[in-house]
């Protein structure tokens, strides 16, 4: 069954009311402001029109400020006195007002619900609850919680996706963006690994690689933004492929996969690669619903290109081709050294000073913590300097939302994540082979790998994954609901 995005009528009764509506405000701007402004509103409302009329193109711009190429300082935006509005909060107030618009111009077209909605709503709620209280008391500032209140906020552009994005065009549309966007990045971190950490070109951490002391010269270790949609991309990607395991590979998948697949591995994040390791066994388990064989048959062939690409890049870079891949080893083998676990200078265990100063205020504060943005700890000499105040950073994302939004909070995301995973892993399994399979799949297997990954790096509350993690959960839903999961819009 198909979802209807919305009537013709209405759609040209919404059209002739926002073209008036910017049409009235340029005129008045041109009395009285700068031409330069009022190019930049008229390019704004061109802007607004595009996203009212294709949804999803709001949502990628939102992919595209945060988790891509641009850090949270390149987001464009402007001051209100007690902080700044930024255009990723614009893109949320258009996509969410314009479902209330449609609602009040329709009052037939009813929301679209889905069983995230309460989790996710609580979560947020109680976030915001418990920042707000800090706040009333004083133990906190409205500018200090800003930065991680609008990571948290970002989860409700999962209401934009499930009720803006209703067509199959649609979910294709969305879907494809975000691999090409992968893509995208996967290029620009190959592009910058060439040049080296002296030229940059990609904004976040551009270094040469250390691994528990040992410096790699002539490796460099890439993190952009966009680390996160790549290993997205590269996760769906597999999933395509292992279905597709019977096919000849088609170049607009397989390139891809090869090209995220090496963004990955540049990171040199090694929780994303034991991630990566952890969902490839679980796609050959899974693989028992779509031909175990095929799958088996898919994984060789697939360590057969990685072996024949490591020898002809080795061939073609020399030494340069060799220190990679001797320092990806070691990299990679460090996860099974006793050293690496025990030791309290490993790069795992520096970091125990936060939970042991962590554990204390959840006990002091259980309920609803000390509220986004809230300082745990004090400042600490070696630990912190001027380009680093960690006061409120914990790398650990569960203690994190423990320790600014309780036990309550906590336990509304945990709610919100083991919905998730219960319908993504029940509804996969009851789509027909195809895409809307890779989509409920992928995106599931992701999220579960992120938040492995969760343990050691604060990913349900950074920048560059809310967002993303919010359109995910909603593709998911749009695909099962609109599917009545037996079939899928993408089928």
């Amino acid at each position: 069954m198909r979802i209807p995005f919305a009537g013709r009528e209405l759609l040209r009764i919404e059209e002739f009311l926002l073209v008036a509506g910017a049409a009235l405000f340029l005129g008045t701007a041109m009395t009285s402001t700068s031409p330069a402004l009022v190019s930049a509103a008229l390019a704004a409302t061109v802007l607004v029109f595009l996203i009212l009329k294709t949804p999803e193109v709001g949502i990628l711009a939102v992919i595209v400020l945060t988790s891509t190429f641009f850090d949270s300082e390149v987001n464009v935006g402007f001051s209100l006195g007690f902080g700044h509005i930024y255009l990723t909060d614009i893109l949320l107030f258009v996509l969410l007002g314009w479902i209330g618009v449609r609602w009040l111009m329709d009052r037939e077209r009813k929301l679209v619900r889905t069983p995230l909605d309460i989790p996710l709503l609580a979560f947020v709620g109680i976030a915001s609850l418990s920042t707000a209280i800090a706040i009333f008391r004083s133990s906190l500032t409205i500018q200090q919680s800003l930065g991680e209140v609008r990571c948290i906020v970002n989860y409700l552009f999962f209401f934009a996706v499930t009720n803006l994005i209703r067509s199959e065009k649609q979910v294709k549309n969305a879907v494809t963006g975000l691999l090409a966007l992968a893509a995208l990045v996967a290029v620009a971190m190959i592009v910058q690994y060439t040049l080296g950490p002296s030229a940059r070109v990609l904004p976040g951490r551009v270094e040469t690689l250390w691994t528990e002391g040992t410096s790699y010269a002539g490796v460099t270790r890439i993190i952009p933004p966009g680390y996160s949609l790549i290993f997205v991309a590269f996760v769906v990607l597999s999933v395509s492929l292992a279905q597709g395991a019977s096919e000849r590979l088609k170049p607009r998948f397989f390139i891809p996969w090869l090209l995220t697949g090496l963004g990955v591995v540049l990171t040199f994040k090694r929780h994303l690669w034991a991630a990566a390791l952890v969902l490839f066994l679980l796609i050959l388990y899974l693989g028992r619903k779509i031909a175990l064989n095929k799958i088996i048959r898919w994984a060789l062939a697939t360590l057969a290109v990685l072996v024949l690409s490591v020898f002809v890049g080795i061939s073609i870079t020399g030494s340069k081709g060799t220190s990679f891949l001797s320092s990806s080893v070691s990299r990679l083998l460090s996860l099974t050294s006793l050293e690496t676990y025990a030791s309290p200078n490993s790069s795992l265990r520096w970091r125990d000073f936060e939970y042991a100063l962590a554990v204390p205020q959840i006990k002091a504060h259980p309920v609803l913590g000390l509220g986004l943005g809230a300082h745990y700890r004090p400042f600490i000499p070696h630990r912190d300097h001027p380009g680093f105040d960690g006061r409120g950073f914990i790398h650990n994302s569960h203690l994190w939302l423990m320790v600014k939004t309780g036990l309550l909070g906590y336990a509304a995301m945990a709610g919100l994540m083991a919905l998730f995973f219960y319908r993504g892993f029940r509804g996969w399994k009851r789509l027909p082979a195809g895409p809307s399979r890779t989509v409920v799949l992928g995106f599931t297997l992701a999220c579960a790998g992120m938040l492995l990954g969760s343990l050691v790096e604060p990913m349900l509350i950074e920048w560059h994954w809310t967002a993303l993690i919010a359109v995910m959960m909603g593709l998911n839903e749009v695909v099962l609901e609109s599917s009545g999961v037996q079939g899928g819009p993408l089928a």
